[in-house]
């Protein structure tokens, strides 16, 4: 067994080094890829649509994402629309797997939740999140599933014509 993210430097198939690693020994190995990675590509590529190409290792272009900076700064919206409704409900998860998952990861569950049920607990109104990094998508997801409940005067334009991705998000 040989394990890593999932970066292409390791898990390319042409270049990759668990690919190498199997062609020196000259058998196939079991991959243990790291989950976290893998998941945070997809809200990598959603905010890629959403906000375009980044400026930096921290910036952004378009509307949406320059508020992620100051989400916390923004006013509560309690009336803010459930998002995701329409779709498969999420998964209830036993308070042992919570407990397990890392703080990122239970903050985002919780908050996913809250924005799923269009009501925002008390203890997470106030909560502050990790600094927005790209190499940290889930602190990211984070930042927009708190900013689906302020008042962020985000309209159609605003969104780039997204708004089914910029609810996709949430």
């Amino acid at each position: 067994m040989v394990g890593g993210d999932s970066t292409v430097s390791n898990t390319g198939t042409k270049g990759g080094s668990i690919t190498h690693l199997e062609n020196m020994l000259g058998h196939k190995c079991q991959w243990n890829i790291c989950a976290i990675h893998t998941n945070e590509l997809p809200i990598r590529h959603l905010i890629t649509k959403l906000d375009g190409a980044t400026t930096s290792g921290t910036g952004f272009t378009e509307d949406v994402c320059k508020l992620l900076n100051r989400v916390e700064d923004l006013e509560s919206e309690p009336n803010f629309e459930p998002i995701g409704t329409n779709g498969e409900p999420l998964i209830e998860l036993p308070d042992e797997v919570v407990r397990n998952m890392s703080t990122d990861s239970q903050v985002c569950y919780r908050l996913c939740k809250a924005v799923r049920a269009g009501h925002l607990p008390d203890d997470l109104k106030d909560i502050q999140l990790g600094g927005i990094n790209h190499a940290r998508w889930l602190t990211t997801q984070g930042r927009i599933l708190i900013l689906c409940s302020k008042k962020h005067g985000l309209t159609g334009n605003n969104l780039r014509g997204s708004e089914n991705a910029w609810k996709l998000c949430c």
